[in-house]
């Protein structure tokens, strides 16, 4: 008879889970051969068959069904077998006949809601007895009931088969079924079985296809290098982009600078004071009417090359009178007279163009890379917007 006693842990609210475990009861040593008998009535005996695949899970369901049984008033579907545990001492689970053994089970019951929730509790031992027996059909037993292989390897069903025997002189026929893609990552199921004349036995089990470690290093390793790239070309194209918002921000601010430059020249020149007589004005235009000849040199601020700003520049610069360096610039100097009232030594300005006025409605100016400094009449620069300034 199996004699237990019951323990119970209560967790509040919602779930009840309840760890039982089995108690400890006397035995006779009794020893598994099989011309021995032996007085089991003080222990509980379990029956296994040899070729069982799984007898650690079919003696475990043995005893929590017995449990059931015996408690009065546990149902076996209140049990979670699955999280229930069992543990025995050492079997030699390929000889028939009684062999003693001590079995821990630990017993998780569970309310109807199903709610899962670990329970850890130490059990008393059950000294038992298992009946090892042998039927007729052939022996097959797995080395593991999981295996795992390389993606894109070969799969052979036999390297899992850890001994396959009959109980006549010939080996039993084995075959087998299964899902098995060596070229997708997956779990699959195999199922073997063995039959001779005696009987059928079949064994089941799993198979793992994934990629070797050194695949998975080499992958990670390349996703890791082509992160740290891309991380690195971000970095540069921030770092261009910054330079080039730096480079513009700089470029604005010489511009702003040259511009404040340009009215600060401008303002200084048309608040000249010192005026410009008849013959100073003259003396400008004679002076000008010198340099006529000169070639037109894009830049140019001397005689071996003017353009058209650089050339009003460097002859009132002989005068002592400073003007800004572009025609739009000196476009803002003096102070501005009607084109019919304009005299030799004032400054004439069109749309990006400058010149010097020589009197008579003539002008002298850097022109073009064609004509280089020549005189011309004012109003044959069809560029718009002329203006006449004094200097004075």
């Amino acid at each position: 008879m199996l004699k237990t006693t019951q323990m119970r842990n209560t967790v509040s609210v919602a779930a009840v889970i309840t760890v039982l475990c089995l108690p400890l009861l006397n035995s006779l040593p009794v020893y598994a051969d099989d011309t021995q008998t032996a007085d089991t009535s003080e222990v509980s005996v379990y029956t296994i068959e040899r070729n069982d695949p799984s007898p650690l899970d079919t003696l475990k369901q043995e005893v929590l069904e017995k449990y059931a049984e015996k408690s009065g008033d546990l149902k076996m579907e209140e049990i979670n077998v699955d999280a229930s545990s069992i543990s025995t001492s050492t079997l030699d689970w390929t000889r028939t006949g009684l062999q003693p053994a001590a079995i821990q089970v630990s017993v998780v019951v569970q309310n109807e809601d199903g709610t899962k929730k670990t329970a850890a509790a130490l059990c008393e031992t059950e000294k038992a007895e298992i009946n090892i027996t042998a039927s007729d059909a052939p022996q097959l037993v797995l080395k593991s009931d999981s295996v795992t292989i390389d993606l894109g390897s070969a799969f052979n069903y036999a390297d899992n088969i850890g001994l396959v025997s009959s109980a006549s002189n010939a080996l039993p026929v084995l075959s087998e079924t299964d899902n098995v893609d060596v070229n997708t990552e997956g779990t699959y199921d195999v199922k073997v079985t063995a039959v001779s004349a005696q009987g059928t036995t079949a064994a089941s089990y799993k198979v793992k296809v994934q990629k070797p470690a050194e695949v998975v290093r080499a992958e990670e390793e390349a996703a890791k290098k082509a992160a740290e790239e891309a991380a690195e070309k971000a970095a540069e194209e921030e770092a261009a982009r910054q330079a080039e918002e730096q480079a513009a921000a700089q470029a604005a601010a010489e511009a702003q600078a040259q511009s404040q430059t340009a009215a600060a020249a401008g303002s200084a020149v048309s608040g000249y004071t010192g005026g410009i007589s008849a013959s100073t004005g003259s003396a400008i235009a004679d002076y000008a009417l010198t340099l006529v000849g000169s070639p037109y040199v894009y830049g140019g601020t001397s005689p071996a090359g003017f353009d058209c700003s650089g050339f009003t520049q460097y002859v009132f610069a002989q005068f002592g009178i400073s003007l800004p360096r572009t025609a739009e610039a000196q476009s803002a100097c003096g102070t501005q007279v009607p084109a019919s009232e304009a005299q030799p030594g004032d400054l004439v300005t069109y749309n990006g163009h400058a010149a010097l006025c020589i009197g008579n409605g003539m002008i002298v100016n850097a022109l073009n890379p064609s004509s280089g400094v020549a005189v011309c009449s004012m109003y044959s620069l069809y560029n718009g917007n002329m203006q006449v300034h004094r200097l004075g």
